[in-house]
């Protein structure tokens, strides 16, 4: 008889558990990742303050609600990536209602196309959290933990849940 661990939250485990099989994974979902501690990880530092060539590629991302940049309801995080175009993410507030489009996040990935026009395509979107890098993952695509808890990694061109997730020991 297997048994399964029925949630594990990133920070509370450190080593799989002997004797206990692996969560079971979704099909779109990646079958397990290691990850440095905590204390390796990371903060995103939201801002509102932006250089004139990141409000350029915002513009590119969000079209005609690019004015969003100026309110209070925005903030921008940049992911760190070894990549001459930017991949962030846009958080969206609206605090007297977290619902039709408020209170969510958003990740761009923005590149040059042909004619070194600059393109951004929405890859990942979810509720609006804190988000982390612990360091792990491609260098053009990183990856990040949102909310403490949830690990996403870049595979077969996409952003992607792991489901089981080791805290390497120092």
């Amino acid at each position: 008889m297997k048994l399964f661990v029925p949630v594990i939250f990133l920070g509370l485990l450190s080593a799989p558990l002997p004797g206990l099989a692996d969560l079971p994974c979704e099909a779109d979902e990646i079958h397990a990742r290691s990850i440095p501690p905590e204390a390796k990880w990371t903060k995103a530092e939201p801002t509102r303050n932006l250089g004139k060539q990141d409000q350029g590629w915002i513009k590119q991302a969000l079209g005609f609600d690019w004015r969003l940049v100026h309110t209070k309801d925005f903030a921008f995080i940049p992911v760190p990536t070894a990549r001459k175009t930017p991949l962030f993410f846009i958080q969206r507030f609206d605090l007297d209602w977290c619902g039709s489009g408020g209170c969510t996040m958003t990740l761009y990935d923005c590149m040059l196309d042909k004619n070194e026009r600059g393109e951004c395509t929405q890859i990942w979107s979810s509720w609006a959290e804190d988000v982390w890098f612990p360091g792990t993952g491609d260098k053009t695509y990183p990856d990040f933990i949102t909310g403490g808890t949830d690990l996403f990694s870049y595979e077969k061109g996409k952003y992607r849940a792991v489901c089981n997730v080791t805290i390497k020991h120092s």
